[in-house]
């Protein structure tokens, strides 16, 4: 598992001066590539690994990191524990006894703070969770009950590869025996889950994603500009980045941001009411008021 290599190599690093990406590769068996990924992820996580070409050269973490080659400052000590929690949410399977064994070196508690996938109110988003999880964590192959964007259900037995969060909604990437191709299912549309005795090899399914396997279907983003009141404001900053939003002298806010013109995007704008106006592009303007008006007609006749 990812994370329980990231653990290692930390380590590895700090009881050596340095090693090299080759070395790495043979030891975890796997791609020079994959090694430096890693490297690129505990720098984004905050840990000082270096890299540097040349006979002297290797992979390092800054000597002025540890004391001496065994013995970490409390404040060194804290560093390796946030980056490495802060990477646990979104990383593969398993991260939590990683943090625990580090926490227990340490002799920290690593529970300062909480991820809860699920959604208010609902305790099967959770079962549905740890169902991957074991699965992925077992390679057993799932039998899905899953509901399209169509609203079809459909059955399928997927070979569950990891856990995935992208734009606002948690899927699981996995190949589909049925498609003979690798798949994302939203786990919202998961109706059911169920554990079957099929195995399958995760790490050569895995080697086979293309880097961008998962984003083949990148959506158009068209260039929006909506004005709120200051009772509705908080609704854009849940949303969207700061350096998006901008504070007008009337004390109404404006949002510039690149969207898909999707489903979401209209039931956001939708939900705003009449605190909301939309400044660009006239289509979208259009597109919300039709749609308001059909909701209208609806409910006058009912």
């Amino acid at each position: 598992m990812r994370s329980e290599r990231l653990f290692e190599i930390v380590f590895i690093l700090l009881n050596r001066k340095r090693t090299t990406a080759q070395e790495l590769a043979k030891k975890f068996g796997v791609s020079v590539r994959t090694v430096y990924r890693d490297m690129d992820i505990l720098s984004r996580a905050g840990i000082p690994v270096y890299t540097m070409q040349g006979t002297l050269g290797g992979i390092f973490i800054d000597e002025n990191y540890t004391v001496n080659k065994s013995i970490l400052t409390k404040e060194e000590q804290e560093k390796i524990l946030i980056a490495l929690q802060c990477l646990s949410p979104l990383d593969e399977i398993q991260t939590e006894s990683v943090l625990n064994r580090l926490s227990a070196l340490f002799q920290k508690k690593a529970d300062w703070v909480k991820v809860d996938y699920s959604r208010w109110g609902t305790e099967n988003d959770r079962r549905l969770f740890e169902t991957l999880k074991q699965a992925i964590s077992e390679c057993k192959a799932v039998k899905l009950e899953y509901l399209s964007s169509y609203g079809e259900k459909t059955e399928r037995t997927v070979y569950p590869l990891r856990l995935l969060y992208k734009s606002r909604a948690w899927y699981a990437e996995c190949y589909c025996s049925e498609k003979k191709d690798y798949r994302l299912f939203r786990l919202t549309r998961i109706l059911s889950a169920t554990h079957t005795l099929t195995t399958f090899n995760r790490a050569e399914l895995l080697d086979k994603i293309s880097d961008n396997k998962a984003d083949t279907a990148v959506p158009s983003l068209t260039a929006i500009t909506l004005q709120c009141t200051a009772k509705t404001a908080y609704r854009l900053y849940d949303e969207f980045p700061p350096e998006l939003i901008t504070k007008n002298a009337d004390g109404s806010y404006t949002l510039k941001a690149a969207l898909p013109l999707d489903s979401w995007l209209y039931g956001f704008i939708l939900s705003l009411g009449t605190e909301v106006e939309i400044l660009k592009p006239e289509s979208l303007k259009k597109e919300i008021a039709c749609l308001a008006e059909k909701i209208m007609k609806k409910h006058r006749e009912g």
